[in-house]
């Protein structure tokens, strides 16, 4: 293993496709992504799986799920944070 977790990652699983969205924004801000299950048929119907993961590449922000029960936490520039699935 290397010491860049997210390329061991992406290493290990078998991409057939990617969608990328790209956010600049500065204070307040907010971004909101649907449920995989939503979002799926609509931009990649033929996927079995959705990854959805965010990288901060300046700044900072918070990340949370939507209508959980877990705690916030604060991303700096550099930090990636991987989203559940509900599939």
């Amino acid at each position: 293993m290397s010491n860049d977790t997210l390329s061991d990652v992406l290493r290990a699983v078998r991409l057939k496709g990617a969608v990328f969205f790209d956010v600049e924004a500065t204070t307040p801000w907010v971004a909101e992504t649907p449920a995989a299950n939503v979002i799926v048929p609509a931009i990649l119907p033929a996927s079995e799986h959705v990854m959805e993961y965010h990288v901060v590449t300046s700044g900072g922000c918070w990340a949370a799920v939507v209508g959980s029960d877990a705690r916030a936490i604060r991303l700096e520039a550099g930090d990636v944070v991987a989203f559940p699935s509900d599939e």
